[in-house]
């Protein structure tokens, strides 16, 4: 088993969570933020049918997700290839990421 380095962003400044995502430092995809790609490193979801639920739909590890959409108190929304996803903050929790870009919304 991997031991991974879970922080809190809440805690720190911005500057030092952006060096920590240069350091690759995982953590959980509840604690990134909107409109980034994070990379799958582990599926640790307590009900596996959740876990074949999220598989199926092709969230595994390795692959490139985006948070789309993010509340303060409900969910996220994911995309993973194509597919936009709605999850529930458990299931999120239970997803270990790891940050790759940040993509910046176009200017009309």
């Amino acid at each position: 088993m991997v031991n991974y380095h879970i922080y809190r962003f809440k805690e720190y400044s911005p500057q030092n969570v952006v060096n920590m995502f240069c350091e690759g430092i995982y953590m959980t995809l509840i604690d990134g933020e909107k409109d980034s790609v994070y990379c799958v490193k582990e599926v640790n979801i307590e009900k596996p049918v959740f876990s074949m639920r999220l598989k199926s739909i092709g969230v595994n590890t390795g692959k490139k997700i985006k948070v789309v959409n993010k509340k303060k108190q409900g969910g996220l929304i994911i995309q993973v290839d194509k597919k936009q996803i709605a999850i529930c903050r458990n299931v999120a929790s239970g997803i270990i990421v790891e940050f790759v870009k940040k993509e910046y919304p176009e200017v009309m």
